[in-house]
């Protein structure tokens, strides 16, 4: 699996769908800038699979965005359709 790095954009979206874990399914451990953490747990604790580290510059990590996720979940078979 890989490691990929998120904004808080698409964990907002994600979770406000439901769909939070797709994440750890398709790509195990999720990496966010402290901002996010910040931002995304409002209070509570952050899933074990999303671990805050402090991020430099993108090293040629690929951007698929929130859309992005969901049709790699469904090429996956993790779930069925997106609506």
């Amino acid at each position: 699996m890989s490691v990929v790095v998120s904004d808080a954009s698409a964990l907002i979206a994600l979770q406000q769908i439901g769909q939070l874990t797709l994440l750890e399914r398709l790509f195990g451990t999720l990496l966010i800038p402290p901002a996010v953490a910040r931002e995304t747990a409002a209070g509570g604790t952050l899933p074990t699979w999303i671990h805050e580290r402090p991020l430099a510059q993108p090293l040629g990590i690929p951007i698929i965005g929130t859309l992005g996720v969901l049709f790699a979940a469904k090429r996956k078979g993790i779930i069925t359709a997106v609506r």
